[in-house]
């Protein structure tokens, strides 16, 4: 559809649909009226036709399924912006072809590699510095893990960094090295963002071009509103500016890094302002990953018993922050992917006095066992999961879990069955954010590719209904937006999809796009122009 992020219409009436509000009140409806940004009414094509008037836009969507927008409430959107202009390496299958990848991209000043997964790796080892210095030793080479607990620079970037054989342990993270004691160019956790820094100095100026391209992929999946996790000040002054200039079409959702809690006076006033990007909490990592085994375990690691994980921020420190946040009236977001990470940040926010109002979440939550469970529905706290996790992770974490703690793993019936509040996500770029597929993973028996699940798998998988509301309702209360129901008052953050997602099957389900997606009242993105009238 030509043109379309120049119209503006103050006025939309949607007729002839299958609309699925998502409020148990009335749950659905047959048409919408949609007026500066917000929805005023709901009801039959009877009454919503005497709300039309001269300016008033009409679509009739023929039996075309409406629901509200789709959100994404733990994502990293700027990196996602970031990494269109870097070299994708989720589908390398050894570490040959990773090289040969990046030698594509030799011209460069500095090269980044994103997503890689050594677990796919025919060598059946992570990536080092030698590795990449095949490539090239006169350019810095970074690539990252799928992940991002962990990367890994060649011997130019080593020198860059100021990483040398004397280089002492990283409080939080690590610095690997060859037996000989030389870095072997593996960094994990805290260690990494000396990698991110060093990125940053050689970043490119294409963000207002990447976010452009960023957010029409979003559009396609139905996705009204994203995320960002881990901004800095520079960061969101960034999306300040762009929104400024008209150039940010959806919702923003930012939550900044702890180091941000050192000027309150700032973080306080940046809570109430802008439109489409909102400064919505403060985000602090407990533990690493899973993959990288470097999520904080009660117990070691299947098959490496000595190996706890790493807590990347101790308690006090954590407790500290912790509270000063809530006092001042910011929603806590915690990393917590081991089962001592999960207990730490329950921990810790028992401590805090807001917890309900301010609706303090816990991401990843991929360990946890019957206690901890408990708790965390004593706290009311709020589970922000991602579903297609279990796609990429089901084939090789039972070898780091074990039978007995496989059987908690990366529970969702059960965190629901337990009533406690559950949001759906995608930890964009480490998985994609097409939402299609992360309600797919909610409630299939299958893998993406067909294959069935292991029966710890199969028994946490919930309803669509259910899976829905994780991308919708709860996702807008996990993010405190004003959407998420197509009640009147609502913000007017709407879709059109071809086909109803309770009547097709599963598969048809993965291949969905959205038809038109809506948002703030305005049309966003038109895949035909096949609705006007």
């Amino acid at each position: 559809m030509n043109g379309v992020n120049k119209m503006v219409i103050e006025e939309i009436a949607i007729l002839n649909g299958n609309i699925i509000t998502m409020d148990s009140k009335i749950p659905k409806c047959r048409a919408v009226f949609v007026k500066d940004g917000k929805v005023e009414c709901i009801g039959s094509d009877e009454d919503i036709k005497k709300k039309i008037g001269e300016k008033t836009k009409i679509l009739d969507v023929d039996g075309k399924t409406v629901l509200p927008g789709f959100k994404e409430c733990h994502m990293h959107f700027s990196e996602f912006v970031k990494s269109l202009s870097k070299v994708d390496l989720r589908d390398c299958a050894s570490i040959e072809e990773i090289k040969e990848k990046l030698k594509e991209n030799i011209e460069k000043k500095i090269i980044i590699g994103m997503s890689f997964n050594d677990e796919s790796f025919l060598e059946k080892r992570i990536p080092n510095r030698k590795d990449l210095d095949e490539v090239s030793d006169g350019i810095p080479i970074i690539i990252y893990r799928v992940d991002l607990h962990v990367c890994v620079v060649n011997s130019k970037a080593l020198e860059l960094l100021g990483i040398d054989k004397m280089s002492k342990p990283f409080e939080g993270g690590a610095i690997e090295k060859f037996s000989n004691g030389e870095p072997n160019g593996i960094l994990k956790e805290n260690a990494v963002k000396m990698a991110s820094k060093l990125e940053q100095k050689f970043q490119s100026k294409g963000f207002e071009n990447d976010l452009l391209k960023a957010s029409k992929i979003a559009f396609k999946y139905g996705l009204t509103s994203v995320s960002d996790l881990l901004v800095d000040w520079n960061i969101l002054q960034t999306y300040r500016e762009l929104e400024k200039q008209g150039k940010v079409k959806l919702h923003i959702n930012t939550y900044i890094i702890d180091e941000c809690l050192k000027d309150e006076k700032r973080l306080v006033e940046e809570l109430s302002k802008g439109k489409y990007v909102k400064l919505r909490g403060i985000k602090f990592i407990l533990d690493g990953s899973l993959g990288s085994k470097t999520a904080a375990l009660l117990e070691g690691y299947s098959g490496d018993p000595k190996n706890v994980g790493i807590m990347r921020i101790p308690y006090d420190e954590l407790e500290s922050k912790v509270i000063k946040a809530d006092q001042l009236g910011v929603q806590i977001s915690l990393h917590a992917i081991g089962d001592k990470g999960a207990s730490y940040a329950l921990e810790v926010l028992s401590k805090t006095k807001r917890r309900k109002q301010l609706r303090h979440r816990i991401e990843h939550l991929q360990v946890l066992n019957e206690n901890l469970i408990n708790k965390m529905k004593d706290l009311d706290i709020i589970a922000v999961v991602q579903p297609i996790f279990i796609n990429t992770d089901y084939p090789w974490v039972e070898s780091r879990l074990g039978q007995k703690r496989i059987q908690y793993a990366y529970t969702l019936k059960t965190l629901l069955n337990k009533g406690i509040k559950v949001a759906g996500s995608s930890d964009r770029p480490v998985e994609s954010m097409n939402p299609f597929w992360g309600m797919y993973c909610a409630v299939s028996q299958r893998d993406l590719e067909g294959n069935p699940f292991p029966e710890w798998v199969k028994k946490e998988r919930v309803t669509m209904k259910q899976a829905l509301t994780l991308f919708t309702t709860e996702a807008a209360y996990a993010t405190h937006e004003n959407s998420g129901k197509l009640v009147p008052g609502a913000v007017a953050d709407l879709i059109i999809l071809p086909e109803d997602p309770f009547k097709v099957t599963l598969d048809v389900l993965k291949s969905m796009d959205s038809l038109l997606t809506i948002i703030n009242g305005k049309v966003v993105y038109a895949k035909k122009d096949i609705f006007y009238k």
